[in-house]
Protein backbone atom coordinates (compact mmCIF):
# COMPACT_ATOMS: atom_id res chain seq x y z
CA UNK A 1 0.00 0.00 0.00
CA UNK A 2 1.15 3.48 -1.15
CA UNK A 3 2.07 6.15 1.47
CA UNK A 4 4.00 8.50 -0.51
CA UNK A 5 5.44 9.51 -3.58
CA UNK A 6 8.54 10.46 -3.51
CA UNK A 7 10.11 10.85 -7.35
CA UNK A 8 8.41 10.08 -10.48
CA UNK A 9 7.09 11.26 -13.55
CA UNK A 10 3.69 10.14 -12.50
CA UNK A 11 1.80 9.35 -9.01
CA UNK A 12 1.97 5.65 -8.11
CA UNK A 13 -1.35 3.66 -7.60
CA UNK A 14 -2.55 3.66 -3.89
CA UNK A 15 -2.02 -0.12 -4.13
CA UNK A 16 0.57 -2.08 -5.97
CA UNK A 17 1.39 -5.61 -6.46
CA UNK A 18 4.88 -6.30 -7.43
CA UNK A 19 7.26 -8.94 -8.63
CA UNK A 20 9.94 -9.93 -6.61
CA UNK A 21 13.05 -12.03 -6.26
CA UNK A 22 11.71 -15.01 -4.73
CA UNK A 23 14.43 -14.12 -1.86
CA UNK A 24 13.11 -11.34 -0.72
CA UNK A 25 10.27 -12.20 0.61
CA UNK A 26 11.52 -13.92 3.61
CA UNK A 27 13.46 -10.05 3.99
CA UNK A 28 10.61 -8.47 4.53
CA UNK A 29 8.50 -7.88 7.54
CA UNK A 30 4.94 -7.24 7.71
CA UNK A 31 4.00 -3.31 8.84
CA UNK A 32 7.29 -2.15 7.93
CA UNK A 33 7.84 0.60 5.58
CA UNK A 34 10.05 1.01 3.01
CA UNK A 35 11.24 3.07 -0.08
CA UNK A 36 10.91 1.79 -2.91
CA UNK A 37 11.70 2.24 -6.53
CA UNK A 38 9.46 0.35 -9.83
CA UNK A 39 8.94 -0.03 -12.97
CA UNK A 40 5.96 -0.97 -15.43
CA UNK A 41 7.51 -1.27 -18.55
CA UNK A 42 10.13 -2.72 -20.47
CA UNK A 43 11.75 -2.25 -23.64
CA UNK A 44 10.49 -4.10 -26.81
CA UNK A 45 11.74 -6.90 -27.87
CA UNK A 46 10.99 -6.08 -31.79
CA UNK A 47 12.10 -2.43 -31.35
CA UNK A 48 14.20 -1.15 -28.86
CA UNK A 49 14.11 1.68 -28.68
CA UNK A 50 9.88 1.55 -27.55
CA UNK A 51 9.09 0.87 -24.17
CA UNK A 52 6.37 -1.66 -23.53
CA UNK A 53 4.01 -2.69 -20.76
CA UNK A 54 5.55 -5.93 -18.70
CA UNK A 55 3.16 -8.68 -19.72
CA UNK A 56 3.49 -10.03 -15.38
CA UNK A 57 3.06 -6.02 -14.61
CA UNK A 58 4.88 -4.02 -12.67
CA UNK A 59 8.06 -5.46 -10.70
CA UNK A 60 11.24 -3.58 -8.28
CA UNK A 61 13.82 -2.28 -10.23
CA UNK A 62 17.11 -4.76 -9.84
CA UNK A 63 20.02 -2.74 -11.35
CA UNK A 64 24.15 -2.13 -10.27
CA UNK A 65 23.36 -0.54 -7.11
CA UNK A 66 19.97 -1.79 -6.63
CA UNK A 67 19.78 -5.06 -5.84
CA UNK A 68 16.69 -4.85 -5.47
CA UNK A 69 15.90 -1.04 -5.14
CA UNK A 70 14.29 -1.86 -1.88
CA UNK A 71 15.31 0.20 1.51
CA UNK A 72 14.05 0.83 5.02
CA UNK A 73 12.29 3.78 5.36
CA UNK A 74 13.24 6.67 7.32
CA UNK A 75 13.83 10.96 6.67
CA UNK A 76 17.40 10.12 6.21
CA UNK A 77 16.46 7.35 3.32
CA UNK A 78 13.87 9.56 1.83
CA UNK A 79 16.58 12.20 1.56
CA UNK A 80 19.41 10.04 -0.26
CA UNK A 81 17.69 8.39 -2.38
CA UNK A 82 15.63 11.72 -3.93
CA UNK A 83 17.53 12.82 -6.75
CA UNK A 84 18.81 16.52 -6.80
CA UNK A 85 18.00 18.93 -9.35
CA UNK A 86 21.35 19.72 -10.59
CA UNK A 87 23.41 18.77 -13.50
CA UNK A 88 25.12 15.35 -12.77
CA UNK A 89 28.37 16.71 -14.03
CA UNK A 90 29.11 18.74 -11.47
CA UNK A 91 30.45 17.29 -8.89
CA UNK A 92 33.07 18.50 -6.22
CA UNK A 93 35.30 16.73 -3.85
CA UNK A 94 32.34 17.23 -1.42
CA UNK A 95 30.11 14.89 -3.40
CA UNK A 96 33.04 12.22 -3.27
CA UNK A 97 33.15 12.14 -0.23
CA UNK A 98 29.58 11.86 0.34
CA UNK A 99 29.96 8.56 -1.89
CA UNK A 100 33.07 7.19 0.12
CA UNK A 101 31.34 7.85 3.16
CA UNK A 102 28.29 6.26 2.17
CA UNK A 103 30.76 3.07 1.60
CA UNK A 104 31.44 2.32 5.06
CA UNK A 105 27.32 1.85 5.35
CA UNK A 106 26.39 -1.18 7.73
CA UNK A 107 23.58 -1.26 5.49
CA UNK A 108 24.41 -3.51 2.51
CA UNK A 109 21.95 -1.98 0.41
CA UNK A 110 22.82 1.46 0.60
CA UNK A 111 27.08 -0.03 0.07
CA UNK A 112 25.74 -1.04 -3.75
CA UNK A 113 23.73 1.83 -3.82
CA UNK A 114 27.39 4.21 -3.10
CA UNK A 115 29.50 1.47 -5.15
CA UNK A 116 27.50 2.20 -7.90
CA UNK A 117 27.31 5.94 -7.62
CA UNK A 118 31.38 5.42 -7.89
CA UNK A 119 31.33 2.71 -10.45
CA UNK A 120 28.82 4.65 -12.96
CA UNK A 121 30.65 8.01 -12.66
CA UNK A 122 34.27 8.89 -14.04
CA UNK A 123 33.72 12.35 -12.75
CA UNK A 124 33.85 11.18 -9.39
CA UNK A 125 36.81 8.54 -9.92
CA UNK A 126 38.29 11.71 -11.71
CA UNK A 127 38.76 13.24 -8.09
CA UNK A 128 40.17 10.12 -6.55
CA UNK A 129 43.22 10.42 -4.56
CA UNK A 130 45.85 7.45 -3.21
CA UNK A 131 44.30 7.89 0.32
CA UNK A 132 41.01 7.12 -1.56
CA UNK A 133 42.41 3.54 -3.26
CA UNK A 134 43.27 2.74 -0.04
CA UNK A 135 39.44 3.35 1.10
CA UNK A 136 38.48 1.33 -1.48
CA UNK A 137 40.92 -1.26 -1.28
CA UNK A 138 40.02 -1.62 2.43
CA UNK A 139 36.31 -2.05 1.50
CA UNK A 140 36.57 -4.05 -0.96
CA UNK A 141 39.29 -7.16 0.96
CA UNK A 142 36.70 -6.72 4.12
CA UNK A 143 34.47 -10.41 4.07
CA UNK A 144 31.75 -8.36 6.18
CA UNK A 145 30.85 -5.95 2.71
CA UNK A 146 28.12 -6.88 0.24
CA UNK A 147 29.61 -9.14 -2.43
CA UNK A 148 27.93 -7.08 -5.21
CA UNK A 149 29.12 -3.38 -3.87
CA UNK A 150 32.50 -5.12 -4.17
CA UNK A 151 32.86 -7.04 -7.04
CA UNK A 152 30.82 -3.62 -8.63
CA UNK A 153 34.01 -1.69 -7.36
CA UNK A 154 36.85 -4.28 -7.91
CA UNK A 155 35.87 -4.76 -11.96
CA UNK A 156 35.18 -0.41 -12.19
CA UNK A 157 38.59 0.46 -10.51
CA UNK A 158 40.29 -2.26 -12.50
CA UNK A 159 39.13 -0.60 -16.03
CA UNK A 160 40.25 2.98 -15.03
CA UNK A 161 43.65 1.68 -13.72
CA UNK A 162 43.58 -0.29 -16.96
CA UNK A 163 46.74 1.48 -18.65
CA UNK A 164 48.98 1.02 -15.12
CA UNK A 165 46.55 -1.42 -13.39
CA UNK A 166 46.78 -0.38 -9.35
CA UNK A 167 49.19 -1.85 -7.28
CA UNK A 168 46.31 -3.77 -4.76
CA UNK A 169 43.63 -4.63 -7.56
CA UNK A 170 45.34 -8.30 -8.35
CA UNK A 171 46.25 -8.69 -4.78
CA UNK A 172 42.69 -7.78 -3.58
CA UNK A 173 41.18 -10.76 -6.04
CA UNK A 174 43.65 -12.98 -5.76
CA UNK A 175 42.49 -12.48 -1.64
CA UNK A 176 38.81 -12.82 -2.73
CA UNK A 177 39.42 -16.00 -4.60
CA UNK A 178 41.60 -18.04 -1.83
CA UNK A 179 39.02 -16.62 0.72
CA UNK A 180 35.81 -17.37 -0.54
CA UNK A 181 37.34 -21.03 -2.22
CA UNK A 182 37.03 -21.91 1.57
CA UNK A 183 33.77 -22.18 1.50
CA UNK A 184 32.34 -24.90 -0.29
CA UNK A 185 29.86 -23.10 -1.45
CA UNK A 186 29.76 -20.58 -4.35
CA UNK A 187 26.15 -21.75 -6.47
CA UNK A 188 25.76 -19.29 -10.10
CA UNK A 189 22.56 -17.90 -7.85
CA UNK A 190 24.82 -16.87 -4.91
CA UNK A 191 26.33 -13.11 -4.63
CA UNK A 192 30.03 -14.27 -3.43
CA UNK A 193 29.82 -16.17 -6.77
CA UNK A 194 29.57 -13.00 -8.90
CA UNK A 195 32.06 -11.87 -6.90
CA UNK A 196 34.47 -14.31 -7.48
CA UNK A 197 33.78 -14.62 -11.40
CA UNK A 198 34.55 -10.94 -11.33
CA UNK A 199 37.94 -11.70 -9.89
CA UNK A 200 38.65 -14.23 -11.94
CA UNK A 201 37.75 -12.05 -15.01
CA UNK A 202 40.38 -9.24 -13.06
CA UNK A 203 43.13 -11.96 -12.87
CA UNK A 204 42.65 -13.56 -16.36
CA UNK A 205 42.18 -9.91 -17.97
CA UNK A 206 46.06 -9.06 -16.37
CA UNK A 207 47.39 -12.25 -17.02
CA UNK A 208 48.46 -12.58 -13.61
CA UNK A 209 48.92 -15.99 -11.99
CA UNK A 210 46.77 -18.13 -9.09
CA UNK A 211 47.93 -20.42 -6.72
CA UNK A 212 47.05 -24.13 -7.59
CA UNK A 213 45.48 -24.87 -4.39
CA UNK A 214 43.19 -21.73 -4.66
CA UNK A 215 42.40 -23.25 -8.37
CA UNK A 216 41.82 -26.98 -7.13
CA UNK A 217 39.24 -26.09 -4.40
CA UNK A 218 37.64 -23.65 -7.10
CA UNK A 219 37.41 -27.07 -9.44
CA UNK A 220 35.01 -28.75 -6.67
CA UNK A 221 32.72 -25.56 -6.20
CA UNK A 222 29.14 -25.67 -6.30
CA UNK A 223 29.05 -23.53 -9.34
CA UNK A 224 30.10 -25.45 -12.85
CA UNK A 225 30.99 -21.59 -13.91
CA UNK A 226 33.44 -21.15 -11.51
CA UNK A 227 34.97 -24.51 -11.51
CA UNK A 228 35.74 -23.89 -15.73
CA UNK A 229 37.34 -20.37 -14.69
CA UNK A 230 39.53 -22.52 -11.98
CA UNK A 231 40.40 -25.19 -14.82
CA UNK A 232 40.92 -22.45 -17.87
CA UNK A 233 43.26 -20.66 -15.63
CA UNK A 234 45.01 -24.15 -14.77
CA UNK A 235 45.40 -24.88 -18.49
CA UNK A 236 47.28 -21.61 -18.80
CA UNK A 237 49.65 -21.83 -15.92
CA UNK A 238 49.90 -25.59 -15.33
CA UNK A 239 48.40 -27.69 -18.24
CA UNK A 240 49.67 -31.20 -16.99
CA UNK A 241 48.03 -30.60 -14.12
CA UNK A 242 44.42 -29.90 -15.20
CA UNK A 243 43.72 -33.71 -15.53
CA UNK A 244 44.76 -34.40 -12.42
CA UNK A 245 43.18 -31.94 -10.53
CA UNK A 246 39.92 -32.75 -12.33
CA UNK A 247 40.00 -36.10 -11.24
CA UNK A 248 40.92 -35.61 -8.28
CA UNK A 249 37.72 -33.13 -7.57
CA UNK A 250 35.72 -36.26 -9.04
CA UNK A 251 36.80 -38.04 -5.99
CA UNK A 252 34.89 -36.32 -3.50
CA UNK A 253 32.03 -37.54 -1.78
CA UNK A 254 30.07 -34.48 -1.78
CA UNK A 255 30.61 -32.42 -4.86
CA UNK A 256 28.01 -30.60 -6.07
CA UNK A 257 25.79 -32.84 -8.67
CA UNK A 258 25.60 -30.25 -11.40
CA UNK A 259 29.65 -29.62 -11.40
CA UNK A 260 30.08 -33.16 -11.33
CA UNK A 261 28.23 -33.65 -14.66
CA UNK A 262 30.09 -30.68 -15.86
CA UNK A 263 33.52 -32.23 -14.98
CA UNK A 264 33.15 -35.23 -16.49
CA UNK A 265 31.89 -33.94 -19.99
CA UNK A 266 34.75 -31.67 -19.50
CA UNK A 267 37.48 -34.09 -18.88
CA UNK A 268 35.56 -36.03 -22.00
CA UNK A 269 36.58 -32.18 -24.36
CA UNK A 270 40.36 -32.34 -22.94
CA UNK A 271 40.34 -36.19 -24.36
CA UNK A 272 39.71 -34.65 -27.88
CA UNK A 273 41.61 -32.16 -27.40
CA UNK A 274 44.66 -34.11 -26.11
CA UNK A 275 43.86 -36.77 -29.34
CA UNK A 276 43.36 -34.16 -31.77
CA UNK A 277 46.91 -32.40 -30.84
CA UNK A 278 48.44 -35.67 -30.89
CA UNK A 279 47.05 -36.45 -34.26
CA UNK A 280 48.00 -32.89 -35.94
CA UNK A 281 52.16 -33.20 -34.66
CA UNK A 282 54.51 -34.14 -36.84
CA UNK A 283 56.58 -36.91 -36.77
CA UNK A 284 59.38 -37.32 -34.76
Amino acid sequence: KKLADIHGQKAAPSELTLTTPPWLLTKLSPGQRYVIAYTAYTRSAVKPKTLVAIPTGPTLLIGPGLEPALFLDSPNARKLLTPTPRKIVDVSRTDLDFVLAGLASDDGQYQNYFAAELALRPELQALLTATDDAQISAFVRNPQAHPSARALLLRSMAQRSASAPLPWIDAAASDILDALSETGHQRADDFNAALANTAFSVLQGHKASIALPTLARWIGSDSPPLAEQALLMIRQQAPKQERPLAEAALSLSLLDADTRTFLHDHLRRLTVMEEALRTAAPDG
